[in-house]
């Protein structure tokens, strides 16, 4: 079989569990159902860019990703964020998949808050998909989002990855890269409890609906639940933090793939 065929075979037959795959928003926002839409700070950097203004000190991030029962299939990313007055910028890189077949995602954000409500942001991202000796395929994209900031504990948001439906750059494949778009809310009902929800949606699937809750019975220590619809899924984790370093774990369901864990470590200046 010609090198092309090959590449085009594995691609399509791994693509849809794999590169179709809404970008990793670390531990935090997963725990939450992935209710990306009005996530602030780091996790914003796979999720609406628009919240990477809702930071004040420069931070970095680390994440691990891997079910037991599929020990080779895994997610790794690492994420900068420095905010400057009315902007931010940050840069991440994800990888997620086999060693035989992967997927790499690098983006840069930048997002500037309008007066005390509004922000906007843009992230830029150059999207590769590799099978181990028949090469890779990429491809370039933009995202936009934006976030209110309805009262000072309603927060809504809004994003989409890809709106142009940019494809893969190569003459062997006709495909278009992941798009993806999200709108939701939170609700801060009290200092030490906060709620989500959001609508998600895969271009050409079905739409989803997730939930998210906070609690936070310290300064120290945070629980966190979700649960999303389609498909029907739970999540579960927490965080710790001392000072500057903040740890967080989650544990998600997947149909295909069984329970799987996941691991952030983030440091603030």
């Amino acid at each position: 079989m010609r090198p092309e065929l090959i590449i085009t075979f594995t691609f399509f037959l791994f693509h849809s569990s794999i590169s179709c795959s809404q970008p990793d928003p670390g531990a935090r926002v997963t725990a939450m159902g992935k209710t990306t839409a009005t996530a602030t700070g780091l996790a914003a950097v796979y999720g609406n860019p628009a919240g990477i203004t809702g930071t004040l000190k420069p931070a970095a991030f680390l994440s691990y990703a891997s079910s037991p029962l599929t020990p080779e299939i895994s997610t790794q990313s690492v994420s900068l964020l420095y905010p400057a007055g009315r902007n931010g910028f940050a840069t991440g890189l994800q990888r997620y998949g086999l060693t035989e077949f992967y997927t790499l995602r690098v983006g840069f954000v930048y997002g500037k808050k309008f007066g005390e409500k509004l922000s906007i942001a843009l992230r830029s991202n150059y999207t590769q998909v590799n099978a181990a000796n028949y090469g890779a395929v990429s491809g370039f994209s933009i995202d936009v989002g934006i976030m209110f900031a309805f009262t000072p504990k309603v927060l809504l948001g809004a994003y989409i990855d890809n709106p142009a439906q940019q494809k893969y750059g190569s003459n062997k494949l006709n495909y278009d890269i992941p798009g993806f778009w999200g709108t939701g809310i939170s609700w801060h009902a009290a200092d030490q409890v906060a709620f989500t929800a959001m609508l998600a949606k895969k271009f050409h699937v079905l739409t989803d609906f997730r939930l998210g809750l906070e609690y936070q019975p310290d300064e120290r220590f945070i629980l966190r639940g979700g649960a999303s619809l389609q498909p029907a899924r739970h999540f579960a984790g927490f965080g710790f933090i001392r000072r500057r370093l903040a740890f967080d774990f989650a544990v998600s369901s997947n149909v295909h793939t069984g329970y799987q864990p996941q691991l952030d470590v983030s440091y603030a200046w």
